[in-house]
């Protein structure tokens, strides 16, 4: 039987360091090739921001609860924040509280919450935590995709024109009192 012949330590980390520097080598080759291939970068928060953004809102046709009449928000001459909302919506739930200090920090006749839900949830969404904000009021599933919200909780800062001019899609407690204010007095 032939013996095997074992390479001696120094030639065997000589073959680990060369392993070790072609494995870097090749890393090192695809980042490169990796980062110079030009792809889109696409926020899709960002082009649905930039799609709501280009729409114009004259009225908010709610659906009257218990019966099948509706009521009509004409939202001309006076700038106005949509909130879009559902109560079993985890992020609507998590930042309720702070939204209804962003929300109470304006003229409330300027703010109408919106859901497509119609379940009693929704009656004293805003007062169970003591917030002077009026009920949200149902909508039409088909009204809201007609304007282009397409998820919750949205928030909507239209100018005294009905034209959207500020579209926040997800969540808001990033958002400062101040920020709040001063992008609402932009509207004006």
């Amino acid at each position: 039987m032939p013996s095997e012949r074992v390479p001696s330590p120094r030639l065997q980390r000589m073959i680990q360091g060369l392993i070790a520097l072609g494995m870097l080598v090749a890393l090192a080759g695809f980042g490169f090739a990796a980062w110079r291939v030009k792809r889109p970068r696409v926020d899709p928060s960002a082009r649905e921001v930039a799609q709501l953004e280009t729409r114009r809102v004259d009225s908010v046709v709610a659906i009257q609860r218990g019966d099948s009449s509706f009521i009509v928000h004409y939202l001309r001459g006076r700038p106005h924040v949509l909130y879009f909302l559902e109560t079993v919506c985890p992020a609507c739930s998590s930042q309720r509280e702070h939204v209804a200090g962003l929300l109470g920090g304006i003229d409330t006749a300027s703010v109408l919450s919106l859901t497509i839900e119609r379940t009693p949830n929704v009656r004293g969404y805003w007062r169970d935590i003591g917030a002077p904000l009026p009920e949200p009021l149902m909508v039409s599933q088909g009204w809201i995709d007609s304007l282009g919200v397409r998820g919750v909780p949205t928030m909507l800062f239209l100018d005294t024109d009905g034209k959207v001019r500020k579209a926040v899609l997800g969540q808001m407690l990033m958002w400062s009192r101040m920020r709040f204010k001063d992008e609402f007095a932009k509207l004006q």
